[in-house]
């Protein structure tokens, strides 16, 4: 597999998930708005985890990114300064916080004690307006990392 032409096609989909909760958020359907836009910030880290190898097929990427960070985080300063890496930092924790987000508006949410929660009581304005300048600013930062490298 060539990595480097491989994270493209990550970020092409990164890209296109956001337009489409942008186009949602428009219209007000917030639950899938949050569902992209958690795909977003999702295949953001793995557009920078795909440049050096093939992601893992989790919702959570997370570890995976902040694992790369940790061996390859001098050379990333390096090449694009540490405030960028900083905020590959940040989206690791993003994609941390909001990967349940994936599972919850698609199916709803159980817990143990309460009722079950449909996708619409769960994607709330505060939801969105919370997780949408996160997957916009992830986006942005994965394109500036391609940017770098292609």
């Amino acid at each position: 597999m060539n990595n480097h032409m491989d994270y493209r096609g990550w970020l092409a989909t990164a890209q296109e998930y956001l337009q489409i909760a942008e186009s949602d958020l428009g219209l007000q359907n917030y639950v899938p708005v949050v569902h992209y836009g958690q795909l977003a910030l999702e295949m953001s880290a793995k557009t920078i985890i795909a440049y050096l190898h093939e992601p893992e097929w989790t919702h959570d990427p997370s570890d995976e990114l902040q694992d790369i960070i940790r061996r390859e985080g001098r050379r990333f300063e390096q090449r694009l300064g540490k405030a960028t890496v900083q905020e590959m930092r940040r989206l690791a924790l993003n994609a941390k916080q909001f990967a349940n987000w994936h599972t919850w508006s698609t199916y709803g949410k159980r817990e143990a004690g309460k009722p079950y929660q449909r996708p619409s009581e769960l994607c709330t304005p505060a939801i969105v307006a919370d997780l949408m300048p996160r997957a916009r600013h992830a986006v942005a930062l994965a394109t500036r990392f391609s940017a770098q490298f292609d």
